[in-house]
């Protein structure tokens, strides 16, 4: 295990892996959502990708003591006939009032859960996790000059660069379109309706998507090749939107463009600092 800044590199081999009859459960049952047409082979290897991303982390949350993270996999109730509403949440001790108000929600709301149903999660002293993994282009590393793992300066050089990308998480009203925060509100305001001029509307579109929002991002990036993830730290949500910005996603052979909320990673915390977030509601 590697430490850098708010950064962690850790090897494959030191994963601690879901089971893959989980795996095929999830893959089985895995919705599409941008990305529409993707092949059961495609939905099995971007959902065992994802999986392991989680892994990654949840092993990372135990070699450093972090207590209280429970997948969502572990206690939903729907045969995984249902897309996940978040990845995972952190409670104190596995509270199954807890766990069984959300099931409920799920299957009477889906997994775009209400702002009721994510207020009343809160009030449990309870966050939602959303862990948004990556494979780690080639093109990164070269734009890097990355050589190997084993140099210290090329892995600081490796994270300086992924330090320029983002955090990332889905706008409530749309997953996609080329639309700046302002033409996003603008959008928004089509449908609601609300008669604010453009400052007041901002605010009110913000308020809204942060009540809609999971309440911890984590971003880890995968690099096959060479058998290693690099966990680049976590942002709680109320930082992520100071100030809402939107990005747009070009990806190639995809007719959908992806519309994003970004941050830079470079306003994230170290996954150490969780500890004290979760016990204090501080960094």
């Amino acid at each position: 295990m590697i430490n850098i800044g708010n950064c962690i590199i850790i090897d494959f081999k030191d994963v601690v892996s879901t089971t893959r009859d989980e795996l095929d459960n999830i893959v089985e049952h895995t919705v599409n959502t941008w990305q529409y047409g993707r092949s059961n082979a495609e939905k099995s290897a971007d959902t065992k990708f994802g999986k392991f991303g989680e892994d990654t982390v949840v092993t990372l949350f135990n070699k450093l003591n972090i207590d209280g993270y429970y997948s969502y996999d572990c206690f939903r109730t729907d045969d995984f006939e249902k897309h996940a509403p978040f990845d995972g949440i952190f409670t104190k001790n596995f509270n199954q009032q807890l766990f069984d108000f959300i099931n409920e929600k799920v299957n009477t709301e889906g997994n775009r859960l209400s702002i009721d149903t994510r207020e009343v999660i809160r009030k449990y002293n309870a966050y939602t996790v959303e862990i948004k993994s990556t494979r780690l282009a080639a093109k990164y590393k070269s734009r890097a000059y990355f050589t190997s793992y084993d140099d210290e300066k090329s892995n600081k050089r490796l994270i300086d660069y992924l330090l320029r990308l983002d955090f990332l998480s889905y706008p409530y009203y749309t997953r996609y379109g080329d639309m700046s925060y302002e033409e996003y509100c603008l959008f928004v305001e089509r449908r609601l309706k609300t008669g604010l001029n453009l400052t007041e509307l901002k605010e009110k579109v913000r308020e809204i998507e942060l009540l809609h929002s999971t309440d911890i991002f984590i971003r880890v990036f995968i690099d096959e090749e060479n058998e290693k993830a690099i966990v680049m730290g976590w942002i709680d949500r109320n930082r992520f939107f100071t100030p809402p910005q939107t990005h747009k996603l070009i990806l190639p052979g995809k007719s959908e463009v992806p519309l994003y909320f970004v941050k830079s990673l470079k306003y994230g915390h170290s996954i150490i600092k969780l500890k004290n977030y979760l016990q204090n509601k501080s960094i």
